[in-house]
């Protein structure tokens, strides 16, 4: 009895054996299922795009299976189908599967669940999300480096690294970015924003949190002038590479919205030995008629070097000006509170100068005399307006009485009005015209008849 228990039991194990290893097992390749999406090739006024691709199925048993296919929980705007609907698959066989259809073309970048595939078999059925993966339709094609006013480094892909930066250098970034989108696609003009941040204690008091706005039409990108960011590497920067984020948003004429990130490193490096004129300041900067004229001078050195240094110096010279001046001084390491020496003074230029330019030079010096940097301020010299004294006023009478000799008198309590020789008055007397000598003529000839007149009358009357 028990045997026979046993061998039943043992029957069923093998049945149960046999079925699985001849059941089917369809497998569908996962990559398959996300379509990457990109609206590059949009033109006119298009509202949705056709798309077509490939899933792969594999029937990994050892029996043949009838496979039936389906699309289930399309998201709005998507309007798929798949074919064959119905598939034979042979065990051990891989065999694609067609979606296409159109999709809606205001989706956000990233991935979206837009469906399920649905494959049923003789051994259950299996669901399967349908993705598409949106591409942004801006990019940063390059980054200009500008370090100190000189092209320095162009980068083109994230986490590429700007090296030999010192504190105080003037950095530019000007951004080269550009608009994916057909140039003929009337909903393809992007807005949008990059914003710059680099938070790192190491770097300084001095943090980047900047930001631009863009506006780029279909198919232009932004020239090297149109995007810029500037900043200063602080003069207290420890040395270290400091990673700078990039943040790009944008959008288009469908609010659909596109980023990017990138990651910039800068690396700072400090020499030795490395001090500089930091600021040359002169004021005024233009003078004219310079004899006892006052000129203001500022100056300030900083040390952006990894030594101390005991021995420096200053010197701010020009002959022709009699300037001669010398400093000394000690200065603590570039990156500590004490890196800096500032100098404020005056001279006066004692005698007239030349019409011209007078180069103040500011010199900085490690060892006494070892010269470091320099840095020269033009004092331009211009031509002296003299203003003449004023010629004595010409008193004019007004309804006043005449001094003995006959000059107008100009006692207080007379009313006079004075004429000076910065408003000169010029009277002009027009010249008899032919119009007037003939009424003249005509005068004369009138009173001449007249007067004959007279005469003949005195004479009639005499008789």
């Amino acid at each position: 009895m028990v045997s026979k228990i046993n061998y039943v039991i043992l029957t069923a194990l093998l049945v149960l054996l046999s079925v699985s290893l001849v059941s089917a097992a369809v497998t569908v390749e996962t990559a398959d299922l996300k379509k990457v999406v990109n609206y590059e090739s949009l033109e006119d006024n298009d509202d949705e795009m056709a798309v077509s691709y490939s899933i792969s199925l594999t029937n990994s048993g050892t029996t043949n299976e009838s496979l039936s296919l389906s699309l289930q929980n399309l998201a709005a705007g998507y309007d798929l189908t798949v074919t064959p609907s119905i598939l034979q698959l042979a065990a051990g066989v891989s065999q694609d599967i067609t979606v296409s259809g159109n999709i809606p073309v205001d989706e956000d970048q990233g991935i979206h669940t837009v469906g399920k595939l649905k494959v049923t078999s003789a051994s259950g059925d299996g669901l399967y999300d349908l993705q598409t993966d949106v591409e942004s339709m801006v990019d940063i094609k390059r980054i200009y480096v500008y370090v100190n006013g000189n092209l320095e480094d162009k980068v083109t892909s994230s986490q590429d690294k700007v090296k030999d930066l010192k504190p105080g250098d003037e950095i530019e970034l000007r951004f080269e970015i550009e608009n994916l989108f057909d140039n003929n696609y009337d909903e393809g003009d992007l807005e949008g924003e990059i914003t710059l941040t680099l938070d790192d204690s190491d770097f300084g008091d001095d943090e980047i949190d900047e930001s631009e706005n863009f506006d780029l039409q279909a198919g232009d990108s932004t020239s090297e002038k149109d995007l810029v960011f500037a900043f200063q590497i602080p003069e207290e920067a420890e040395e270290a590479d400091y990673t700078l984020d990039l943040k790009l948003e944008a959008e288009d004429g469908n609010t659909a919205s596109y980023d990017l990130d990138w990651e910039m490193d800068l690396e700072v490096q400090r020499e030795k030995d490395d001090i500089r004129v930091a600021e040359l300041e002169v004021y005024p900067l233009e003078l004219s008629c310079t004899l006892d004229q006052e000129v203001k001078v500022s100056v300030r050195v900083v040390n952006y070097g990894s030594d101390r240094q005991r021995d420096s110096a200053l010197t701010v010279v020009n002959s022709d000006l009699s300037l001669n001046q010398k400093f000394e001084f000690e200065l603590e390491r570039g990156d500590s509170n004490n890196n800096y020496f500032t100098k404020d003074y005056s001279f006066t230029i004692g005698k007239e100068l030349k019409v011209g330019t007078y180069p103040i030079t500011a010199t900085a010096f490690i060892n006494h005399d070892e010269v470091m940097d320099k840095e020269i301020v033009q004092l331009t010299i211009k031509k002296c307006l003299v203003v003449e004294p004023a010629v004595e006023a010409e008193e004019v009478e007004n309804n006043t009485g005449s001094s003995a000799d006959g000059i107008p008198s100009s006692t207080s309590g007379k009313n006079t009005d004075k004429i000076s020789s910065s408003a000169v008055v010029r009277t002009f007397e027009d010249p008899y015209t032919s119009e007037d000598v003939f009424i003249a003529i005509l005068v004369a000839v009138f009173v001449l008849v007249l007067a004959m007149i007279v005469v003949f009358a005195i004479i009639l009357l005499r008789r």
